[in-house]
């Protein structure tokens, strides 16, 4: 396995534990592929990835956005192709997003599965589901069915953020965030 790192943002300290821990934990995969992703020990639970850090120093991504939202609400934030959204945009979608997976009962430190292929409505689940105080379970819809089944049930998700097509127990759809949002 190999990283690639921007060491201006990573260090190479973080860049190897990350490795570590992804090996680690693609090694317990490919070992037992049964097994509950929650009971693999990565090798970092045993050490601090902040060393030499204050941890009070990190500022959660969700403030990092309202931050850009403040400073350059109208400049680009993300894109995917042709398609992109402001940093204003991004956090109007993910705060939408966001209340709807509330509505539907999504409480901190539940998990939410995020079904989709790369693109701007993939950042906004990710986002809306952290605004949600929930962590995400990220599925490849290009994976066999049977084999995100799997995975969807071992994370014990509570609701699903996907296009209509490609996860059957959708909660909060794509199709519909973006029909909120036009309103």
């Amino acid at each position: 396995l190999a990283l690639e790192h921007r060491g201006s943002e990573v260090s190479s300290a973080l860049a190897d534990q990350l490795l570590r821990d992804l090996d680690a934990a693609l090694t317990a995969v490919v070992r037992r592929p049964d097994f509950s992703v929650g009971s693999v020990t990565l090798p970092s639970q045993d050490a601090s990835i902040l060393v030499g850090r204050d941890p009070s120093d990190a500022i959660h991504v969700i403030e990092q956005i309202a931050h850009r939202v403040r400073a350059t609400p109208h400049s680009e934030a993300v894109r995917c192709g042709t398609r992109s959204l402001t940093w204003q945009e991004l956090d109007r979608a993910s705060t939408v997003l966001a209340g709807r997976l509330i509505d539907a009962g999504v409480a901190p430190a539940d998990r939410v599965i995020v079904a989709l292929t790369r693109s701007v409505e993939l950042v906004v689940a990710i986002m809306g589901v952290l605004r949600a105080g929930a962590a995400y379970v990220p599925l490849d819809p290009a994976y066999p069915l049977e084999r995100n089944r799997v995975i969807a049930r071992a994370s014990a998700a509570t609701a699903a953020v996907a296009t209509s097509h490609e996860f059957h127990d959708v909660v909060v759809s794509i199709e519909d965030l973006e029909a909120d949002l036009a309103a």
